[in-house]
């Protein structure tokens, strides 16, 4: 993998990611992806929101990326829980796709939702270059369609967060159906 193209890539796709609940604001109240209805004062301002205290050095790549996709599946019944995944991404990231309302609300759309929605799901091994690390999560949902969505984790330099390893970019990456995988290697099969 070569990070240097990946990361200009995913500096330009704004890392939505991590976050847990997926909200929609609609009139004023915001709704969850279980369809929940919440007032709107119980989501606060992003600088409010993050807990400087969650990222920690003792954290890998891949502690982060479970601890966020963990937070954004809890924060399906309890939109609190999204602050874990909210203050584990890198402030640059936060940056770009704060406050907390658009966060969420980006990450209630499809494809991302499926982090939080799909009932099976698996973080890769972590690649790293550097002070950059790049993990796949996958997703299947009931019908057996899988997601694929690509991390990029640096480690911060400065404080509060030095040396620890924080989300920069979510990109979601596509991956044909396993009937559509499975029709191509048939073809493949008779061409050989």
């Amino acid at each position: 993998m070569q990070f240097n193209k990946w990361f200009a890539l995913s500096s330009l796709l704004c890392f939505f990611a991590g976050a847990g609940t997926w909200f929609s604001i609609r009139s004023g109240a915001v709704v969850t992806a279980a369809g929940k209805n919440l007032d709107s004062g119980q989501i606060v301002d992003s600088d409010s929101f993050v807990d400087p205290s969650i990222p920690s050095t003792a954290f890998t790549p891949g502690d982060v990326v479970r601890m966020q996709v963990e937070s954004m599946r809890s924060a399906v019944d309890d939109p609190d829980q999204l602050r874990v995944c909210y203050s584990l991404a890198a402030p640059s990231n936060r940056a770009h796709t704060g406050p907390i309302e658009r966060f969420s609300a980006m990450l209630a759309a499809p494809p991302y939702n499926s982090l939080a929605t799909s009932p099976r799901w698996q973080v890769g091994e972590a690649q790293f270059e550097g002070n950059f690390a790049a993990l796949l999560v996958t997703t299947v949902d009931d019908d057996l369609a899988p997601e694929a969505f690509h991390f990029l984790l640096e480690r911060q330099s400065e404080a509060p967060y030095e040396d620890c390893w924080m989300t920069v970019a979510v990109q979601y990456v596509h991956v044909d159906p396993l009937e559509t995988a499975s029709t191509k290697l048939q073809d493949l099969r008779r061409e050989y």
